[in-house]
């Protein structure tokens, strides 16, 4: 009987490596006119372990509805199996009866059974197509995951079982002994890639991984999110020995390149960039994604974007361009909120603005009349940005003092990537104007309040300047950034954004900067008490308990 299924199988696996025929769109050179192309069926193709071609036979005895049944290259797994299984009672209860009545296809043995298995239910049937069900049966060893050892059992919105992807690994206790720790095997995998710079901290887990042969081995898993190279690496380190199992960069993107103005026109001539982290044929990618409010957005099958600046998709590429720069600058603080494909729209109908729309999580520029184009301003690009990033951390109300240190922030980030304390300097260039906002300027707390917070946000902004002069613009970059998890939400005045520095430079500095900080604060009248905060330091503080013990009565 199971000579015949062999026989039969090889027969079946002819016949499928076998090309089938198709129509070719016209202009493309027909296939199978290149007859020295196709190769002949090796008479050593791999068929199915006696086990596994039996389990299959009996289990379409039992229902009579088994499709398709794909096996791994060896032949000793089983991949898929489709077909309208005629199993009763909720899906639950269909995988435990066919765990325990289908033994040999899962396992490709009939006397090895899975000790540990993790139940893992996901998708909602009444939401299908959109959400299949699918019930995951993962083992585990002494409740670590064993790599590559999982069953996955797919729902129809009857909740009827359709398809099993998947197979258990049948091989016995690991080998080795853990003798690394997370933190070791985090350096090894840094080191066998040549990490130089990461977007987020990396993650560990200790697991087992089965080779060909079916050796079992412990190992730790790491998960590297680095900047450079860039990628979201998954490394399988050797728990004993350090070694490098196996490695993975799980991000998809491409290199294109593209003309834009790696400043603005004011101060550059267009120049063929690259354009990192595309998604294949579209102007988008990992972090940006360019959008034309007037047209189809560009689409390149070879990633080349090069257009003249009159072109109606250069401001997209321009917009792509700058926002993965931006990006890359907020990342360095270990920020990733915004780690993902981000709208920027272009050529946006109104057009004497820009802005970041903190509902959709969107960008958009406006083409300029009184103004010139938007997008092609690098400080816009950046200043949007910033507004997105403040927002991930904490939400403000944009109004009075909470909206000026919005603007204030955003402002200053654009200067301190170009280095320059000058904003919006292409968009004003028509009007005869030298910048749109300049952080160097004599604005002081509170008698230039206009309760207009782009207007007010010059105060905060130049305080922030001023800072970033004194200290170091590194330190201060940081510093401002990680005092927006210090920030108070809502409707903040200057005084709270000022403890929110002090904070974050008590956690990041041990408060070594904190006395500057105040000083270059006080020269703007920011440290000082008005109508819309009151202040009180450490001396006020203890003035007020002395007074307290002097009156007790």
């Amino acid at each position: 009987m199971k000579t015949s299924i062999r026989r039969l199988c090889v027969v079946f696996l002819l016949l499928i490596a076998l090309p089938g025929f198709c129509y070719l769109p016209v202009g493309q050179s027909n296939y199978f006119e290149k007859k020295s192309t196709l190769k002949e069926p090796s008479e050593s193709v791999s068929t199915p372990d006696n086990e596994l071609l039996s389990a299959v036979v009996n289990l379409h005895k039992r229902s009579n509805t088994v499709d398709r049944v794909c096996f791994s290259s060896d032949g000793k797994r089983l991949t898929s199996i489709t077909g309208d299984f005629t199993f009763s009672g909720s899906p639950k209860d269909i995988v435990k009866d066919f765990l325990r009545d289908n033994n040999s296809l899962l396992t490709g043995e009939e006397n090895y059974v899975p000790s540990e298995l993790e139940i893992i239910e996901s998708g909602n049937s009444t939401q299908f197509p959109l959400v299949p069900l699918k019930i995951t049966c993962q083992e585990r060893f002494n409740g670590k995951k064993v790599l590559g050892s999982a069953v996955d059992f797919h729902f129809d919105s009857k909740n009827a079982l359709i398809s099993i992807t998947g197979s258990f690994l049948n091989s016995g206790t690991p080998e080795n002994k853990i003798v690394l720790s997370f933190g070791e095997a985090i350096s090894a995998a840094r080191k066998y890639i040549n990490v130089t710079e990461e977007r987020v901290a990396p993650s560990a887990e200790y697991v087992i991984h089965t080779d060909n042969s079916g050796t079992r081995r412990w190992a730790i898993a790491v998960e590297l999110a680095a900047s450079e190279p860039l990628g979201d690496w998954n490394v399988v380190i050797d728990a004993a020995d350090g070694s490098v199992i196996s490695m993975v960069n799980q991000m998809y993107a491409l290199e294109g390149k593209g003309s834009v103005y790696v400043s603005n026109p004011l101060s550059s001539s267009p120049t063929v960039e690259i354009l990192p982290y595309l998604y294949p044929k579209v102007l988008a990618g990992s972090y940006s994604y360019a959008v034309n409010a007037k047209c189809l957005s560009a689409t390149s099958p070879e990633n080349i974007y090069v257009f003249e600046p009159n072109n109606i998709h250069f401001d997209e590429v321009n917009v792509y361009y700058h926002t993965n720069v931006v990006h890359e600058f907020f990342s360095k603080f270990g920020f990733n909120k915004l780690d993902f494909s981000l709208w920027g729209t272009v050529h946006f109908r109104v057009r004497d603005n820009a802005f970041f729309s903190t509902k959709e999580k969107k960008m958009y520029f406006g083409d300029g009349e009184t103004f010139n184009d938007f997008a092609l301003d690098e400080t816009v690009i950046y200043h949007e940005y910033a507004h997105g990033v403040l927002n991930e951390i904490v939400s403000l109300y944009n109004m009075k003092e909470s909206g000026a240190i919005n603007e204030g922030q955003a402002d200053y980030f654009a200067g301190s990537m170009i280095n320059s304390s000058k904003s919006g300097r292409w968009i004003v260039a028509k009007m005869g104007l030298d910048c749109h906002r300049n952080l160097e300027n004599s604005r002081h707390y509170p008698e230039d309040i206009k309760d207009e917070v782009h207007e007010d946000g010059l105060i905060w902004g130049g305080f922030l300047w001023d800072l970033g002069i004194a200290l170091d613009r590194d330190i201060t970059d940081n510093l401002i950034h990680k005092s927006f998890y210090y920030l108070k939400a809502g409707d903040p005045t200057f005084a709270d954004g000022l403890t929110a520095l002090i904070s974050a430079d008590k956690a990041l500095y041990r408060g070594i900067n904190s006395r500057l900080i105040l000083e270059i604060a006080s020269k703007r009248g920011i440290s000082a008490s008005s109508k819309r905060s009151i202040v009180m330091n450490k001396k006020d503080i203890s003035s007020l308990i002395t007074f307290s013990e002097i009156h007790k009565d």
